[in-house]
């Protein structure tokens, strides 16, 4: 079976991502429904979602992480802390080169898969 270690962080990392998930769906369908009828509303859509990922994102990265180092007395494994920092850095760089060309293309989605495995 699944050791409990994994089984528990797979629950954290579940219950953590729900309310993003959750809340960019209902932005994007938002996004949708009003597209036809008014654009100026219809762009609040996809700004409360990116919004959401985007402070989601920060939050994790600045508070919950210099909390843990703050009470872990410092960084207990570098290369992995490196290694972690730097592909959050290549998928920060990534989005923003996809959001500056205002269409995502085939290749785009394939480039973020990637990035991800």
């Amino acid at each position: 079976g699944l050791p409990p270690r994994f089984a528990g962080a797979t629950l954290l990392a579940l219950g953590n991502g729900s309310p993003d998930l959750g809340s960019t769906v209902n932005a994007i369908l938002l996004w949708n429904e009003k597209e036809a009828d008014d654009f100026a509303a219809a762009t609040q859509g996809w700004t409360m979602s990116l919004g959401d990922l985007i402070g989601g994102g920060m939050f994790v990265g600045t508070i919950v992480c210099g909390l843990l180092v703050n009470q872990c007395s410092g960084i207990q494994c570098r290369v992995a802390f490196l290694r972690d920092v730097s592909m959050y850095a290549l998928s920060v760089g990534y989005v923003w080169h996809v959001l500056e060309s205002k269409r995502v293309t085939q290749a785009d989605a394939w480039g973020l898969l990637g990035i991800y495995a």
